[in-house]
């Protein structure tokens, strides 16, 4: 579900940047955002000074107490997706700073609906270690 006169591909790009927004926040660096590998994505990948970070973004229109008939964005992550960003977590790691912890997390972000169609930012939860990988 997304907000009223938005396209998913604009509420997704919104959701990806205030996702990094937030990581930065936190005190992580952003090396990637949409990295590929032959065909699999992943939307961020961060680091601090001891792991490196797999994020996978999902966003929704709803409030995260009560989110609707799609249910919470994180649901989303299907079996098929994990093992998608697994691979292009372990395609990363074959060329990029293999001596680091990794984690693999999901970031929800909830959009405000609003009246102009333009996406605004309600809420964003962080789920550390959402596949239990370390």
């Amino acid at each position: 579900m997304r907000s009223k006169g938005i396209s998913t591909t604009v509420s997704g790009h919104h959701g990806e940047r205030a996702a990094a927004d937030y990581l930065i926040k936190k005190g992580y660096r952003i090396l990637e955002m949409n990295y590929r590998s032959s065909r699999l994505e992943i939307d961020i990948i961060a680091e601090d000074d001891e792991r490196l970070l797999f994020v996978e973004v999902k966003s929704r229109t709803a409030c995260p107490k009560n989110p609707g008939r799609f249910g919470r964005p994180g649901m989303a992550v299907t079996y098929k997706k994990r093992a998608h960003l697994v691979a292009a977590a372990q395609s990363y790691l074959r060329t990029h700073r293999p001596g680091k912890r990794v984690r693999l997390d999901v970031i929800e972000v909830y959009f405000k609906p609003t009246e102009t169609g333009l996406p605004e930012i309600a809420d964003i939860k962080h789920i550390e270690n959402a596949f239990g990988a370390k």
